[in-house]
């Protein structure tokens, strides 16, 4: 994948993931094994910026085939925007009354955000025309000072004092902003998932944001085996068609071992996002190629019910489902008993929190980056003011005055931050999660534990 592809793949993804303000890749990847992570910063709300289509003319008519010098187009451009302290762009390209535009978000003056010239031999004495080497640089020396979340460069050189140096722009930490590993197969949805014409660009969105949570879970998917994880994650690699359904009974369905899915917008979108995400799961489980009996439902005298451990609910595309929200989409026929309603709705209406991932091992110092991330998966709020967080060797972060939203997350991170809704932090000053394995335990204060993580 192209340095520009990169750029624009973190912009749409920004979008997709419901939040519009942007960001950029720092160009660190880690191989986990069964799926390679790309490290991207995202901005949040409260970065103040500001995008903008710039014309090429404006910028001197550079091409992105003149690496360095398009970077450098934008952050020259930048000088002439009111309150802009830098320019990202989005390598985005189109054609506005004629003329050829730009995409670029400007980054506006805040007081976490900082300009340094900083010795090339500090960053390795990476070429400037290195665009993925400069970008991995810059983050590299981020990770190395304890003041700074992350960065990116500005590919302006000078000399100063016989010293070769390169500009770059730092985000000191309590920037608004996150640090998220990508799934190279999450962002590949952007190319190769494709959508029939009749369906709207917020329904695309939707519906990809679903898959990557859907994708996202693979990973702590107890109840499916890893065999059946491995097609599944195949699956999600295929160019998957989308199409429109007008069955009335169906939400929508998938041929077995296809690369097709057709969804009934009337009926699969008013459920809201979990249920997209489970019967998306439940279709793309279809295309890798498993399949289930057509269920029983009333007046049957032996109904399907939900965790019933019958033929139905027990296939691999209904075990799929439990991997999103803790229980199984399918709703029962109209006809149904009341146990079946109640089986079906209990598990989305309460908080679910679990542990979904451990960056045991990130790119830059651990202490830095190092963190758990926690899900709400339920439908209600949970307060955890006094719930615990502790490893193998007992190390225990104990929750402030804290409540989890429904369908929300919050990381745990091992270092010290400014808290906020999504982000609580140890203070540590050693690492505490160990590279070779390790088990997280979530506590609620009577000392039960309600989610464990175990790794490798």
């Amino acid at each position: 994948m192209t340095f520009d592809e990169r750029i624009r793949n973190v912009e749409r993804w920004s979008v997709v993931r419901g939040s519009a303000s942007g960001g950029y890749p720092t160009f660190q990847e880690a191989d986990r094994g069964d799926e390679v992570v790309y490290g991207t910063v995202f901005f949040s709300s409260g970065a103040n910026i500001e995008w903008r289509n710039i014309r090429r003319t404006d910028l001197g008519n550079v091409l992105m085939t003149d690496k360095d010098g398009f970077f450098r187009a934008f952050d020259n451009y930048s000088n002439q925007v009111p309150g802009a302290m830098c320019a990202i762009p989005t390598c985005e390209q189109g054609i506005v009354n004629g003329e050829v535009v730009y995409g670029c978000y400007f980054l506006k003056n805040h007081p976490s955000l900082e300009w340094r010239d900083i010795p090339r031999q500090d960053l390795g004495n990476v070429r400037l025309d290195d665009v993925e080497g400069m970008f991995r640089a810059v983050d590299n020396y981020c990770s190395n000072q304890s003041d700074l979340f992350s960065g990116f460069p500005s590919f302006q050189q000078a000399v100063v004092n016989g010293v070769v140096v390169y500009g770059a722009y730092l985000l000191k930490t309590g920037y608004p902003a996150t640090w998220e590993d990508i799934p190279a197969d999450v962002y590949a949805m952007l190319s190769r998932y494709t959508f029939n014409a009749g369906i709207t660009e917020a329904q695309r969105t939707r519906l990809l944001n679903r898959h990557a949570l859907g994708y996202s879970t693979l990973r702590n998917c107890g109840t499916l085996t890893a065999v059946q994880r491995t097609a599944l994650r195949r699956a999600y690699r295929k160019n998957i068609t989308h199409g429109i359904s007008t069955d009335p009974d169906a939400n929508a369905s998938a041929p077995v071992g296809g690369s097709s899915i057709d969804v009934n917008f009337d009926n699969l979108f008013p459920l809201g996002d979990d249920e997209i995400a489970q019967t998306l799961i439940h279709e793309m489980m279809h295309c890798a190629g498993f399949t289930h009996p057509t269920r029983r439902d009333p007046p049957n005298p032996t109904p399907d019910i939900p965790f019933d451990g019958g033929p139905y609910y027990s296939s691999p595309p209904l075990q799929a489902e439990i991997c999103i929200a803790g229980n199984q989409s399918d709703r029962c026929s109209v006809t149904t008993s009341s146990t079946c309603t109640s089986l079906t709705s209990a598990a989305s209406g309460v908080a679910l929190p679990t542990i979904e991932l451990i960056a045991f091992n990130p790119p830059g110092p651990d202490i830095a980056n190092e963190h758990v991330l926690i899900r709400n998966r339920g439908g209600s709020s949970l307060q955890m003011t006094q719930w615990t967080l502790r490893d193998r060797a007992n190390h225990v972060f104990t929750f402030p005055s804290y409540t989890l939203g429904p369908r929300e997350s919050v990381r745990i991170w091992s270092g010290s931050g400014n808290a906020d809704a999504h982000n609580l932090y140890w203070g540590r000053k050693q690492a505490v999660w160990n590279n070779n394995g390790d088990t997280a335990a979530l506590r609620d204060p009577a000392g039960s534990d309600v989610s464990v993580y175990t790794y490798p």
